[in-house]
């Protein structure tokens, strides 16, 4: 479906559910304190809204020449759910429309639309279904068009991508059980829509396996062994560049924990190989690892913390990325009203193949407001910069933004 065909149908949609005002009114939130969902029977509905306005002071991360804007976000979404005999079923979508006063060229309309099941087939079988589309884009400055010179532009509009997601997962065993093995399997298919003479060499798909197992050694704690594995296969090779597809492999070992309400999180240690089809390129294996835990020292306040080595496509500027991330998040309820949330993060990344290097710093504040169990504000900032050996790549960039979130 084209995309402003798809904007005059949530447009008719929004009109409908405005309409329809008086029979929303009796939605129900389980707790008193969040959203309400519409339910009717083994059916539920969930729409939410949030609208933003924010100052950015360098909309195309410019390392010169830097362009500041207000911009206002528009984040529409609706959820809906069927449970039946122990089963759950689930759709969804979600927008972005965001627009910039003072540069309508980088106008943008994104669209998600998302499928689910969780079918539980007896005590010791467990299978999980999702299907995701979605019509993004990717701002002019970031992503394929970093470095971009807004007195010298490369490209005239934000480039749009659409990306395809289909994910499986079986698991046998109870999570209380000795021993549970999870196998999982994924495809993305991603496929630039504009400024095909250069886009099109970016477009590519991913297949990708795992087997998981966990042996719980303590009654909150399990050991975990996993392997992983993946093939990025390109549609077109570069003029003159050897391929870029390639296979990836990750040994992991680690645990997992739930230990009341105090902490929980997974950590795995191992090991990571990238082989490369043309072996111009050359191959890469290192130390690999992943963190991702919570710390709620109070019901009313979670550290969140997450630390990865991760490989990302380069798209033909070197081979891949090894990156290297960290960030911790602090939300903290003072007040049964009044919030906060402090988030800070470090990205190292080395572009394999290339000499290229760089590391970004990014911190962040916010402090929520809830005016009714249905309606809230939040005011916040956001510092970035980045620092490469490449002066054309460098910038700092400060976002502050008003938002309002809505629900039922």
């Amino acid at each position: 479906m084209p995309r402003d065909q798809i904007r005059s149908t949530l447009v008719l949609a929004a009109g409908c559910l405005l309409a329809s005002h008086g029979a929303l009114l009796q939605a129900q939130s389980a707790d008193d304190t969040g959203p309400a969902t519409i339910t009717r029977g083994p059916f539920s509905i969930l729409p939410l809204l949030s609208a933003e306005v924010a100052y950015d002071d360098n909309i195309f991360e410019s390392a010169s020449n830097e362009v500041d804007s207000w911009v206002t976000y528009v984040k529409p979404s609706l959820s809906t759910a069927l449970e039946t005999g122990g089963q759950l079923y689930a759709l969804s979508y979600s927008g972005d429309y965001g627009r910039y006063l003072d540069s309508s060229d980088d106008d943008y309309e994104d669209h998600n639309f998302n499928a689910g099941a969780d079918l539980n087939l007896g005590l010791r079988h467990h299978v999980l279904l999702s299907a995701n589309y979605a019509m993004n884009h990717e701002e002019r400055g970031t992503g394929s068009s970093e470095g971009f010179d807004p007195e010298n532009p490369s490209i005239d509009a934000p480039l749009q991508v659409d990306k395809t997601l289909y994910e499986g997962e079986y698991a046998y065993g109870s999570r209380g059980s000795i021993g549970r093995i999870v196998l999982a399997a994924n495809y993305l298919d991603v496929a630039y829509q504009n400024e095909r003479a250069s886009t099109r060499y970016r477009d590519y798909d991913s297949t990708g396996a795992s087997a998981t197992f966990y042996y719980r050694a303590l009654p909150a704690t399990s050991l975990l062994f996993e392997v992983r594995a993946s093939k990025n296969a390109y549609a077109l090779d570069r003029p003159g560049s050897a391929s870029l597809d390639s296979q990836t492999r990750h040994y992991l070992f680690g645990a997992t924990w739930d230990i009341t309400e105090l902490t929980n999180g997974t950590l795995k240690l191992g090991h990571v190989q990238r082989e490369f089809d043309d072996q111009a390129r050359g191959d890469f294996s290192g130390f690999d690892w992943e963190l991702d835990m919570r710390w709620s020292p109070r019901s009313y306040s979670h550290v969140d913390i997450i630390a990865a080595r991760e490989e990302e496509e380069a798209y033909g500027d070197g081979n891949f990325i090894d990156v290297r991330r960290y960030e911790i998040h602090w939300n903290h309820d003072w007040t049964d009203r009044i919030g906060t949330k402090i988030d800070a993060s470090y990205v190292d990344e080395t572009f394999i193949g290339n000499d290229r290097d760089e590391q970004s710093m990014g911190y962040g504040i916010a402090v929520k407001y809830r005016w009714q169990r249905w309606l809230s504000l939040q005011l916040g900032a956001n510092f970035s910069d980045r620092d490469s050996n490449l002066e054309r790549l460098q910038y700092d960039r400060t976002l502050y933004k008003l938002s309002v979130n809505l629900s039922l």
